[in-house]
């Protein structure tokens, strides 16, 4: 996790090192809000010496394991009335990246896929977000009436002048 930003960025970034293809090795851009948690994290837990958001409380401050905090993960699944796998995060993120907009290839690279057909398997549109892309095709297609009957009219008016 690094706080300060690389490039023209504003927010810092989290580094991805390890994944199963040369894709999912990448930077991640923290988010206002992401980066924010973190910082309080990183300021109640003390910091990882080599910047992990999940450390150990010993003298290293190492990673914790997966193991564990999958385990940690069951056991809060254990209270609720609804299950989900870590994994599903994933899907969620994706589908809130394409909901605000982002365009394919965004969504691939931050998801770290090799191509846009992996990210599409991510991405689940709610009903509500496909009423709003047929909504702004009605705007777009009305739009294009008018303008083609504005055409029309213009047209007209010059072929009227043309032969008066």
């Amino acid at each position: 996790m690094h706080f300060e930003p690389a490039g023209n960025a504003k927010f810092g970034y989290v580094h991805i090192p390890r994944g199963k293809t040369k894709n999912s090795k990448r930077n991640v851009p923290l988010s206002a809000r992401v980066k924010s948690v973190l910082e309080r994290r990183h300021d109640e837990a003390g910091k990882p010496q080599l910047g992990y958001v999940f450390a150990r409380d010993d003298k290293e401050k190492s990673a914790i394991p997966y193991s564990t905090i999958d385990t940690q993960h069951d056991r809060t699944l254990d209270k609720l009335e609804f299950k989900f796998r870590i994994y599903d995060c994933r899907h969620t993120f994706a589908t809130g990246l394409g909901e605000s907009g982002a365009d394919a290839y965004t969504i691939c690279k931050l998801m770290g896929h090799s191509n846009i057909q992996i990210s599409a398997r991510y991405v689940h549109p709610t009903p509500e977000r496909l009423e709003i892309a047929l909504a702004g095709l009605d705007v777009y297609n009305q739009e294009r009436v008018k303008a083609a009957e504005e055409r029309a009219q213009k047209e007209a008016a010059k072929s009227l002048a043309q032969t008066a």
